[in-house]
């Protein structure tokens, strides 16, 4: 018998937002607050499917290889929305000078 996952996107209902995360974020924001060119990008924003889930599979591709690594895809993904974040960033930082 052979079983399939018939989803293109597939979260799982863990909480990647342990206390060690959550404190690590928490020291990175106020840092942050302390320099006008220092901001944070939460990576795990990237593979967030709701509030309490991230995506383990997501347009058929697995995302982890175990349960602390990226596959390939779960990493472009990553890479992808830092790139995002920090385009947004500089993209503001441009206007508020031509202000």
């Amino acid at each position: 018998m052979h079983y399939f996952v018939n989803s293109s996107n597939l979260a799982l209902q863990k909480d990647l937002l342990n206390d060690f995360s959550n404190l690590l974020q928490k020291k990175l924001q106020a840092y942050a607050l302390t320099r006008k060119n220092v901001f944070v990008i939460d990576r795990r924003n990237a593979l967030k499917a709701s509030e309490n889930s991230y995506y383990i599979i997501k347009n058929n591709y697995s995302l982890f290889k175990d349960t602390n690594h990226n596959q390939s895809y779960g990493t472009y993904l990553v890479g992808k929305y830092i790139f995002d974040e920090v385009n947004k960033q500089n993209e503001h930082n441009l206007q508020l000078q031509a202000h």
